[in-house]
């Protein structure tokens, strides 16, 4: 991926099973990492060979890594933390934000409905779209990776693909003139094999989200998996699950979600 100047460049993949193949799973992710343009440029370039070592040129997919599939069969539980543990240790010294927003999916709906109903909103956007919006707005106003975003601009890669992110553009463009906010200065999809930050980002979205899940279906603290154990060391991180919605339980300044009638077309 293209990288400019000082910009903080976040990198985003999602989790969401929104079209009912995976009904289990209760909740929506969408998570990664911001780091200025820079440490992304010298990620790529430092981590590829470490990589190359290991599966060569395939992308990283966090399933088959966690499912012992192609090309991670046979490997071991300590083995897959000290792979992870090697992309780590190229990323985190440069102190990157994780971050990682889930939404409970039946009581977004509920809500979603009852807002609808009572005429207050024409159209809510999906969970995915209320976890991306989120999410940047969690970067803009963090205290260090926040500063750069404000003062140099921020540029969102985004995993292609996915059936919302039509909408996400929407909202992006929507909230970016409707706030004001020119240091957004870019949102571009990727694929996974586009380069090694989205792929570390699906790291991160994958068990973040498996571990949230958890605790959604068990409703206890769940013994961290060991690969999350490693991505979580020594790394400033930011994740949260969403369980209840509307205009004052959610306030941000972009209302996340719930746009007024008079500002957001049906």
């Amino acid at each position: 991926m293209a990288l400019l100047g000082r910009r903080v460049v976040v990198v985003l993949v999602a989790y969401l099973d929104d079209s009912g193949k995976d009904p289990q799973n209760p909740i929506t992710t969408v998570a990664g990492y911001a780091a200025p343009a820079h440490v992304w440029e010298r990620f790529e370039r430092e981590v590829e060979p470490i990589i190359q070592a290991r599966i060569g040129d395939l992308p990283i997919h966090a399933t088959n890594l966690y499912r012992g599939e192609p090309p991670y069969e046979d490997w071991s539980v300590l083995n897959k933390q000290a792979f992870v543990a090697s992309l780590c240790r190229v990323l985190y010294p440069f102190e990157p934000l994780a971050v990682s927003f889930s939404v409970r999916k039946a009581s977004y709906r509920v809500r979603a409905i009852e807002m609808i109903k009572r005429g207050l909103h024409k159209r809510i956007v999906t969970p995915y779209t209320f976890c991306f919006e989120r999410i940047f707005d969690w970067i803009l106003l963090d205290v260090r990776v926040g500063k750069i975003a404000n003062e140099e601009g921020l540029a969102l890669f985004v995993e292609a693909g996915n059936e919302h992110n039509a909408e996400a553009q929407q909202s992006y463009e929507y909230i970016k003139e409707h706030f004001g906010l020119d240091q957004l200065k870019s949102l571009t999809f990727v694929g996974k094999e586009d380069c090694r930050a989205i792929q570390m980002a699906d790291l991160w979205a994958f068990y973040t989200r498996r571990h949230n899940r958890k605790i959604e279906v068990e409703g206890v603290e769940p013994p961290v998996d060991p690969v999350l154990q490693v991505l979580r060391e020594n790394l400033r991180h930011k994740s949260y699950v969403a369980t209840d919605f509307g205009p004052e339980i959610n306030a941000s300044r972009f209302f996340s979600g719930w746009r007024p009638d008079a500002e957001r077309s049906s």
